[in-house]
C-alpha cells in the first residue's frame, strides 16, 4: 500500500508540474514578507531564559547600580615620554571624554578629563579637579564627530579596525583639524609634574583609571542598556573609530586600545557580515564548480539552487515570523541547509539520470526518481530533523531556537526536493552523453564499483584498523574539555584579541566579577563591623592570582578617612564608628563630587558592590574559580549575604548549560535516531549496523580536536550536530539500497555493490561537492567559522570512508547470510 502511494506522489507531482511549481513560488513569496522584521542580536541576555537565576540576578544588579558594561580605551604614553601626563595624551584624553560624555548611547565617562582628587582643608572634605577647565587648557572645546558626506567615505564605514595597520584612517580629509586653538590659559594651571605627583598617591584610581607607573590611562565609558539589542554598541564603537580617524591620532603616533563588552558585539556583528560577503559567495562559487564538474549539464547545476535558495527563504522567514532574532548561531543556518539541500537533489538528480539512461523519458524518469527516493529522503530528513530537536533541549534560548528553525529548514529541503524539483526535471528533455559517461562509467563509477570486490577481500583488516581508531578516538573525546570563553572566538593576530590581551598585562584584564552585598538593614554599609567583614573579603579577592584590584565604595570611605588626616597613608584604613562614617559620606557629598557613589552603594545604603577585575582565562577555570569564592564566602563571611553576577557568570553559566546540553541533547538525538534505525530499517541488527558509519566520524573528529588542543564550544556543537546529520543521511541511503537488494532476494556480495554503484556515487559526488564548499569557510574571520569548515570536512569525508568501507565490511563479518526477513523465501541465498 505505501509503495502504491509513493507511487502515485511521484506521479502526480510531474503531471501537476505547473501547480506545484506556482505553489512553491507563491510560498516563497509569502515567505519574504516577514524578512522585515529581522535583526541581530549579540547581547548577553539573548542566551538565557526569562526566569534563569543567573539572568535574574543579573538584571537585579543592573537595575540597582547601573550598566555593568562598559566600552574601554586605552592609552600609553607616546616614546620618549615617562608618563601620559604630557600635552598631546592629555589632549587626546580630553578629546575623547568629550566626545563620549556627548554620545547619546553613554551614561558616564571616567578619565583623567575629569577625574577628582579627595583632600581636606580646614577639616572640610573636598574634592577637586585634576585638570581645571581641560577643554580650554587644550583647546578642544566644541569637539565634535565630523558627518562624512561623500559616498567613498561612507562605504568605509564598517572597515572599523585595520589589524595589520591599527585602525581605519581614510575618507576625512583635514576636517578634524578645523578647530581653533584656545591660546587663553585658564586662571590656574597645574604642571604635569605636580598632576603626576597627585595621581601617585592615588590609590583610588591606581589599577583602575591608570596604573602604577602611570603610562598607562584608560578612558572609560559606561554604556546605557537596551534589551535584546546591540545596535547601540554598534552604533557607538563605529563612531568612536571614526572620531579617532578623522582626529589622526594613530598617525600622530597616539598609542590606542579598545575593548569592553560594545567592541565585543561590533566586532561580532561586523565579522559576521564580512563572512557572509566572503565566505559564502566561495562556498556557492565552489559548489556550482563541482556541480558542474560532476554533471556537466544546466540542470544538473540550477536544479540543486532551487533546494538551497527555497530551503534558505523559509528559514529566514520563519525567523522573522517568529520575531527571533540573527546572532552568531544562526547566521550560519544557510551553511546547513546547503548541506541538506545538495545531499537529498543530488541523489534525486542522479537518480533521475540513471532512469533516462535506462531509456524512460523526463517525465517518468523524474516520477520514478521521486518515488524511488521518497522514502530514503523522508526517513535522512526525518532522522536529521531529531538531531536538531534534540539540540532544542538546551537552556540557551539560542540554540533552542536554533533546533528548532534547523529541523523546520531540513523538512523544507525535502519537501523541496521531492514536489519542485521532479516536477523542474520532468522539463528536461536533452540527454547528454557526457552526463551519462559521467554518472554511469566516469571515475567515480568505476570507483564504486570496484568497492565490493575490495571491502570483501580486506574486511578482516578493514574492520580491525576501524576499531583500533575508533578506540582512540572515544578515549580522547572523552578528554575534551567545555569552554565558552568568547575570546577565544577570534584569531589570535587580530587587534581585539590583542587588546584583550594588553588589558590583561595592564589591569589584570577588563570584564568585572560582581559581588552585591546585602547588609540586611538600612544604612547598613555604614556598619563598621559589616565594613570590616566586608573589606576582609575584599581583599581576599584580591589575593587571587588571575585579579586585579577590586573597587567598591570601601575604598572611597578609607581614603576619605586618610584625606581628614592629613592625607597621612597610615590612615588608609575604615572608620570605627557609624557615626563617622555617616559623616564622611555626607561631607563627600556636600563637595559635589562626579562620583557620586550610586554605583557602588544603593539609595538606601542597605546594598553595596565589590567589582573585581579578573584577567581573560577559560570558563572551566572561571567555573572552579566561582565554586573556590562561593566555598571561602559560605565558610567566612556568611553574615556577607552575597550575591555573584555580571558578565563573567553570564559566560560560566552559559559553560554549565553547554556541558548538559552536549550530553543531554546527543543522547537524546543518538537513542532517538538509533530508534528510527529500527523502526525505520525494520531490523534491530540493522539499526545497530547503521549506528556505526552514522557516530564513527563524530568520535574521529573529537579525537582530533582532543590532539589539537581545542575545547568544545556552542560552534563545535554545532557542527556535530550538522555533520552527525549528514553522517546519518549517507547511512540511510547505503542502508536503503542494500536492504532493498536483500529484499529481491539478492546475496551479500550483490546487495553491498547494488548500494555502492547506486548510492555510492551519489554519496561520492555529494561528499566532494561538500567537503569544498564547507572548506570555504576556513576563510572567515572568527575562529568558530573556521572550525566549522575544518572539522566539517573531516567529518564528511570520515563519514564517506566509514560508508563506502567501514560498513561492507562489517557487513561481511556479520555472518548475515539470510535475506532481509520480509523475504524468508530467499533465506538460502549465498
Amino acid at each position: 500500500m505505501q509503495h502504491i502511494l509513493i507511487d502515485r506522489w511521484g506521479r502526480w507531482v510531474v503531471e501537476k508540474r505547473w501547480i506545484v511549481i506556482l505553489l512553491t513560488l507563491l510560498a516563497f513569496g509569502a515567505l519574504m514578507m516577514p524578512m522585515k522584521n529581522l535583526y541581530f542580536d549579540n547581547s548577553n541576555e539573548m542566551w538565557f531564559l526569562d526566569d534563569d537565576p543567573a539572568l535574574k540576578h543579573y538584571e537585579e544588579f543592573r537595575d540597582r547600580f547601573g550598566n555593568g558594561q562598559y566600552l574601554l580605551v586605552g592609552l600609553e604614553a607616546p616614546d620618549g615620554e615617562e608618563t601620559v601626563f604630557n600635552e598631546q595624551t592629555l589632549r587626546v584624553i580630553t578629546k575623547l571624554t568629550r566626545l563620549l560624555e556627548d554620545h547619546e548611547y553613554v551614561d558616564k565617562v571616567t578619565s583623567l578629563a575629569n577625574y577628582q582628587f579627595i583632600h581636606s582643608e580646614d577639616d572640610t572634605l573636598n574634592t577637586e579637579d585634576l585638570i581645571e577647565d581641560p577643554e580650554e587648557r587644550f583647546g578642544v572645546s566644541g569637539v565634535q564627530l565630523v558627518k562624512r558626506t561623500d559616498e567613498a567615505a561612507t562605504a568605509d564605514a564598517d572597515a572599523d579596525f585595520d589589524d595589520d595597520a591599527g585602525f581605519d584612517e581614510t575618507g576625512f580629509g583635514d576636517e578634524g583639524d578645523d578647530e581653533q586653538e584656545v591660546t587663553t590659559a585658564p586662571k590656574k594651571v597645574r604642571s604635569y609634574a605636580d598632576m603626576a605627583k597627585i595621581m601617585r598617591g592615588e590609590f583610588l584610581a591606581q589599577d583602575f583609571l591608570i596604573s602604577k607607573d602611570l603610562r598607562h590611562t584608560i578612558v572609560s565609558a559606561r554604556v546605557i542598556h537596551k534589551q535584546g539589542m546591540i545596535d547601540h554598541h554598534v552604533k557607538l564603537v563605529k563612531d568612536l573609530n571614526a572620531f579617532i580617524a578623522q582626529e589622526k591620532f594613530v598617525e600622530q603616533g597616539v598609542k590606542l586600545r579598545i575593548t569592553g563588552n560594545p567592541l565585543i558585539s561590533e566586532r561580532f556583528l561586523t565579522y559576521s557580515m564580512q563572512d557572509q560577503g566572503t565566505t559564502m559567495p566561495a562556498m556557492f562559487a565552489l559548489i556550482l564548480l563541482f556541480l558542474f564538474i560532476s554533471f556537466r549539464t544546466l540542470a544538473g547545476v540550477t536544479m540543486p539552487l532551487v533546494v538551497i535558495f527555497g530551503s534558505v527563504i523559509t528559514v529566514v522567514g520563519t525567523l522573522g515570523a517568529f520575531g527571533w532574532a540573527f546572532n552568531m548561531l544562526n547566521a550560519a543556518l544557510p551553511v546547513l541547509l546547503m548541506a541538506v539541500g545538495i545531499g537529498d537533489s543530488i541523489h534525486i538528480i542522479v537518480e533521475f539520470y540513471h532512469f533516462r539512461n535506462e531509456g524512460y523519458e523526463p517525465k517518468e524518469a523524474a516520477a520514478k526518481a521521486a518515488s524511488t527516493l521518497w522514502v530514503p529522503c523522508f526517513n535522512t530528513s526525518l532522522t536529521t530533523a531529531i538531531g536538531f530537536l534534540a539540540i532544542s533541549t538546551s537552556n540557551l534560548v539560542p540554540l533552542k531556537e536554533y533546533g528548532v528553525i534547523a529541523a523546520v529548514g531540513v523538512f523544507v529541503a525535502f519537501l523541496i526536493s521531492v514536489t519542485t524539483l521532479p516536477a523542474l526535471l520532468s522539463f528536461v528533455k536533452g540527454k547528454p552523453e557526457k552526463t551519462k559517461k559521467l554518472v554511469e562509467h566516469g571515475f567515480t563509477a568505476r570507483v564504486t564499483a570496484g568497492l565490493m570486490p575490495f571491502t570483501f577481500k580486506y574486511s578482516k583488516p578493514i574492520v580491525a584498523v576501524g576499531v583500533l581508531i575508533a578506540g582512540f578516538s572515544i578515549y580522547f573525546s572523552s578528554q575534551i574539555t567545555v569552554d565558552a570563553n568568547f575570546v577565544n572566538y577570534f584569531k589570535e593576530d587580530t587587534k581585539v584579541r590583542q587588546d584583550i590581551l594588553y588589558f590583561d598585562d595592564v589591569y589584570n584584564g577588563f570584564a568585572n566579577l560582581e559581588f552585591v552585598l546585602d547588609s540586611g538593614e538600612e544604612g547598613g554599609v555604614k556598619n563598621p563591623k559589616y565594613l570590616k567583614q566586608a573589606l576582609a573579603f575584599q581583599e581576599y579577592l584580591e589575593t587571587i592570582p588571575a585579579a586585579g584590584k577590586a573597587n567598591s565604595v570601601l575604598n572611597y570611605i578609607r581614603k576619605m578617612n586618610q584625606a581628614m588626616h592629613d592625607d597621612d597613608p597610615n590612615f588608609y584604613i575604615l572608620p570605627d564608628s557609624r557615626e563617622l562614617t555617616a559623616q564622611y559620606l555626607l561631607l563627600y557629598e556636600n563637595s559635589s563630587p562626579e562620583e557620586d557613589l550610586t554605583d557602588l552603594k544603593s539609595m538606601d545604603e542597605r546594598v553595596m558592590r565589590i567589582s573585581l577585575k579578573l584577567q581573560n582565562m577559560s570558563t572551566a577555570k572561571m567555573k572552579v574559580l566561582v565554586e573556590e569564592i562561593k566555598l571561602e564566602l559560605e565558610n567566612t563571611y556568611p553574615e556577607l549575604n552575597t550575591v555573584i553576577t555580571g558578565d563573567l557568570i553570564l559566560f560560566n553559566s552559559m559553560d554549565i548549560y553547554i556541558q548538559e546540553g552536549l550530553v543531554r541533547s546527543f543522547s537524546l538525538a543518538i537513542g532517538l535516531i538509533v530508534i528510527c534505525f529500527f523502526v525505520l530499517l525494520r531490523s534491530f541488527k540493522y539499526g545497530l549496523l547503521a549506528m556505526i558509519p552514522s557516530l564513527f566520524p563524530i568520535f574521529f573528529a573529537g579525537g582530533i580536536m582532543y590532539l589539537m588542543g581545542l575545547t568544545l564550544d556552542l560552534a563545535t556543537m554545532i557542527v556535530a550536530a550538522v555533520t552527525f546529520g549528514i553522517a546519518v543521511d549517507d547511512t540511510i541511503h547505503v542502508m536503503n539500497r542494500y536492504i532493498l537488494g536483500r529484499n529481491n532476494g539478492k546475496t551479500r556480495k550483490e546487495s553491498v555493490h547494488l548500494a555502492m554503484t547506486e548510492s555510492g556515487r551519489a554519496l561520492v559526488f555529494t561528499s566532494v561537492i561538500l567537503y569544498f564548499g564547507f572548506s570555504s569557510l576556513m576563510l572567515s574571520s572568527l575562529m568558530p567559522n573556521i572550525y566549522f569548515g575544518f572539522f566539517a570536512g573531516i567529518i564528511i569525508m570520515t563519514a564517506l570512508a566509514a560508508d563506502l568501507l567501514l560498513l561492507p565490511a562489517v557487513m561481511f563479518l556479520t555472518g548475515d547470510k539470510e535475506a532481509y526477513p520480509i523475504k524468508k523465501q530467499t533465506k538460502n541465498a549465498a
